[in-house]
């Protein structure tokens, strides 16, 4: 009886091994596994265009922007506090959606701010890589209106002068708007008078006036 002996080839094509194994006629091709290949670099994506920042007394920052032309995975959201000098953004948020078949978002709320504070803001699209910046804006957070002092009176009154004294509100504030009017036969109506200012604002706030024009 003649016997039957398996022949084994390795094989190499096309960054692929196969082993083919050769009996009686009969071929088995089996793929090994890839011994090389070949890697499809992403393409950047476009910057985003038309980056715009609105700040509210919440305190917030409320941005926006135009997305670039092509698909892309998400953002990154780049930020910094602005001093006395201008400052350069650094990676702060991802700004990421659900699928790639979805509008990506293009607005980001940033509720990490102080008011009084400005910051400043870039954005850049991401998509395999990192893609060019858009334009950088800022924005200073306002400071929520304060209450209204309370306990106005008149302390003292001399032929040329009135004093007057009141209460803080609670909120820290830079300083006060006096009004005045002079009464006649009917009531008049107040119109700004003075400025009294908080110097520093980290001292205690004034809440008294001498009025010296009358």
């Amino acid at each position: 009886m003649k016997k039957l002996y398996p022949i084994i080839k390795r094989l190499h094509s096309a960054g692929v091994t196969h082993w083919r194994s050769c009996l009686a006629g009969w071929f088995i091709l089996v793929v090994a596994g890839m011994t090389s290949g070949t890697a499809h670099a992403q393409t950047p994506p476009g910057a985003p265009t038309n980056l715009t920042a609105t700040a509210t007394t919440t305190p917030s920052i409320s941005l926006s922007w135009t997305q670039p032309s092509n698909d892309i995975t998400g953002y990154n959201l780049y930020r910094c506090e602005e001093g006395a000098t201008a400052c350069t953004p650094a990676w702060y948020a991802w700004v990421a959606y659900a699928g790639e078949t979805a509008p990506a978002p293009t607005t980001y709320t940033d509720t990490g701010v102080s008011s009084g504070k400005t910051y400043r803001y870039a954005v850049a699209a991401y998509r395999g890589t990192g893609g060019n910046w858009s334009n950088e804006v800022t924005a200073t957070v306002p400071y929520p209106p304060p209450g209204a002092p309370t306990n106005l009176t008149v302390t003292d009154t001399s032929a040329t002068s009135v004093s007057l004294s009141w209460t803080q509100p609670s909120n820290d504030i830079t300083g006060y708007n006096l009004y005045r009017c002079e009464e006649g036969a009917t009531a008049c109506t107040p119109v700004w008078y003075a400025w009294v200012a908080n110097t520093p604002e980290t001292a205690p706030a004034p809440t008294t006036y001498t009025d010296t024009g009358v």
